[in-house]
């Protein structure tokens, strides 16, 4: 325990409870290849029909990734980073249909299908610390979803 650290905690932890600072280390890797076809076809002079396929990843937070907890003694809540978050990985499906018109601009409809491995979502569950039960709430990753979509653009 660092000098002092147990009189910036007084009256903040039981009396068998001391503060206490474990440092910790975590380490993970990962490797991906973020492929991607891209096609465009040129109906017109004022039609384009454009179909890419993707990989991509998203990485956690930092505060979602990082190895450090809070505990809230009044509200007795407890939020947590995790260190072993895996990266969103999708794989993206989409089709686009854009006009162009002197007098109404542009006009496109955006299909979208994505395919999403490792969602990261916060999870509750209850911990019991020195007899007090407490909140936990982590971010985790889940299995798999699904998102699809239309978006239409006028400009």
């Amino acid at each position: 325990m660092k000098p002092n650290a147990g009189k910036l905690f007084a009256g903040l932890l039981d009396e068998e409870e001391e503060a206490s600072f474990n440092p910790q280390s975590f380490s993970d890797s990962y490797s991906d290849i973020m492929a991607s076809l891209n096609t465009r076809y040129d109906v017109n002079q004022n039609t384009i029909v454009r179909a890419p396929v993707s990989n991509t990843i998203a990485r956690p937070k930092f505060s979602d990734s990082s190895a450090s907890s809070q505990r809230d003694i009044i509200e007795e809540e407890i939020s947590s980073g995790n260190p072993y978050l895996d990266p969103y990985e999708s794989t993206n499906f989409d089709l686009s249909i854009e006009r162009y018109n002197d007098k109404l601009g542009l006009f496109s409809a955006n299909f979208f299908y994505k395919n999403i491995d490792s969602f990261i979502y916060d999870a509750d569950t209850d911990v019991t610390i020195s007899g007090v039960e407490y909140e936990l709430t982590r971010p985790i990753n889940g299995e798999t979803t699904k998102i699809k979509g239309i978006e239409l653009v006028w400009q």
